[in-house]
């Protein structure tokens, strides 16, 4: 982990041409969380990577998984940070956030959070990063 954290995530894969790589945590597990009271995401994270970071709701995540996205789920709101080689404390807020386009369209609501994603889209190339400190940013 960074500075006097005990645990960090490190994660590395090569370029992946279908879905891509992702890390994925449920804030309440199969039900939404209402994440109104803050104002994002903040991590921190270094490597090398183009990341995408995902406020996952309810309403674009599939039946199945404890959403009720029935058509064209997993178009999470999101945002992307490139990555430094040092660690580096990032913030992703609720106000920039933007679907991808490939799914069922939704605005974005706060208050029907499920889970929050960080990514590596198809295509993309080789990535090796660490995360640490995933919290909400208060308002």
């Amino acid at each position: 982990g960074r500075g006097q954290s005990r645990f960090g995530l490190h994660t590395r894969g090569g370029k992946f041409s279908k879905w891509g790589s992702g890390l994925s945590f449920e804030l309440s597990p199969r039900r939404c969380y209402d994440a109104s009271a803050y104002a994002g995401v903040a991590f921190w994270a270094r490597g090398q990577a183009q990341l995408r970071v995902a406020a996952k709701m309810t309403q674009v995540v599939a039946e199945e998984f404890g959403g009720s996205c029935v058509k064209d789920c997993f178009d999470g709101h999101g945002a992307e940070r490139l990555l430094t080689k040092d660690w580096q404390r990032y913030e992703v807020r609720w106000e920039e956030l933007a679907q991808s386009g490939h799914g069922l369209a939704v605005p974005f609501d706060p208050h029907s959070l499920f889970g929050v994603d960080f990514t590596i889209p198809a295509g993309r190339p080789p990535f090796d990063y660490w995360l640490d400190d995933v919290a909400f940013i208060e308002r």
